[in-house]
């Protein structure tokens, strides 16, 4: 008789435990920071996505705390597809924060997280135009205006004209503005041919500006194949003259394959990565370096380290993001840094260099004149 209720007892107390955990287990996750990665995952571009995701979920893995949930969404680095999964992102998933890697989707999203009080932390959206997006938009990578100063300098020392060929999107496009404008404002004579992405066949291009006679050419592109076919199609015409680029120039995917396409060219390359046994996230930065292969730019995993970093303080001090974000100093895989009034990164500082014998190494010029 004592029995039955004895085994009613234990089986209460048992489902009381199971409920128990499972409430616990669901608060949780509601604890969790939702952050939704913008990326491109898949496409000419998807090296920098790829190796960008895998620096996060390592960065998380290792420094997390089980707080931060990392939602992933591909937007081929273009911005109608970024607009669509943003919105996805924001309206579904309820992220709480978001990450950019393409300058074209953040330049398309930014306005949408503006309006929704959501701050972005961009390890990638290089351009100038990024600059001034509005009070939630924060980046660890340097703005291409420092280094399309620098391009610009070494190429104005020596010639006095230059043509540009610019495929029409994002990343590429606002390189080539840059430079324009300022070899504009400088004097330096320039014959510029945009081409749309996917094209193949850019010999009646190259033939046009080749006849303007200009004395050194810029190419600017989203992808190491497109990069690797424009250059292919110039060799092939004879055209002998300097030449200069941005950061798909040193990739590690570009150079594996191309380095012979590549020699001579000077081009504005991110900050160099030189971790310290030190410094604060490097061994996150070497343990990525032991599980994969860097396809992008080292800092590409650098600056992805770092944002997720200033996005688990940021969530760890209980401040309000943009007070948090815009008073904050880091530390992290890129160095010291902290954000200006713009929301962009102080600290790191673009490189210039140049291919030789397959292989990038820095150029070191003196500051210009004025």
């Amino acid at each position: 008789m004592g029995f039955y209720p004895a085994v009613c007892i234990v089986r209460s107390l048992v489902l009381s435990v199971i409920a128990l955990a499972i409430s616990l287990s669901a608060s949780a996750q509601e604890e969790q920071v939702r952050v939704g990665v913008l990326a491109p995952l898949s496409g000419d571009v998807a090296p920098w996505g790829n190796d960008t995701k895998r620096a996060l979920e390592l960065a998380n893995e290792r420094i997390g705390e089980g707080r931060i949930k990392l939602i992933f969404e591909d937007d081929r680095c273009v911005g109608k597809d970024a607009v669509t999964a943003a919105r996805k992102l924001l309206a579904i998933d309820r992220v709480h924060f978001g990450m950019t890697v393409c300058t074209e989707p953040t330049l398309s999203v930014a306005p949408i997280f503006n309006q929704e009080k959501r701050v972005i932390v961009a390890p990638g959206a290089t351009a100038a135009a990024v600059t001034g997006l509005g009070d939630y938009i924060f980046r660890t990578w340097p703005s291409d205006q420092v280094l399309v100063e620098m391009v610009f300098n070494h190429l104005a020392r020596r010639v006095n004209s230059v043509a540009v060929l610019t495929e029409a999107r994002g990343f590429p496009q606002e390189f080539s503005k840059a430079f324009v404008a300022l070899a504009e404002r400088k004097g330096v004579a320039v014959a510029a041919e945009d081409f749309a992405t996917g094209e193949t066949d850019f010999r009646s291009l190259i033939l046009r500006v080749k006849a303007k006679g200009m004395a050194a050419l810029l190419v600017s592109t989203d992808s190491d194949r497109t990069l690797a076919n424009v250059l292919q199609q110039v060799r092939e015409q004879k055209w002998q003259l300097p030449m200069y680029g941005s950061y798909v120039v040193g990739t590690a995917s570009f150079l594996s394959k191309h380095s012979d396409l590549a020699e001579g060219i000077v081009f504005g390359d991110s900050p160099a990565v030189a971790c310290s046994e030190t410094q604060q996230d490097c061994d996150i930065y070497r343990e990525f370096e032991k599980r994969y292969s860097i396809q992008s730019a080292n800092y590409m995993v650098a600056s992805s380290i770092s944002a997720f970093r200033v996005i688990r303080d940021m969530v760890l001090s209980g401040q309000d993001p943009r007070a948090f974000l815009y008073s904050a100093r880091f530390e992290s895989a890129i160095g010291s840094f902290h954000f200006d009034s713009n929301g962009d990164v102080v600290g790191p500082t673009p490189s210039l260099m140049v291919i030789r014998n397959g292989k990038a190494e820095i150029i070191h010029e003196e500051a210009p004149r004025e």
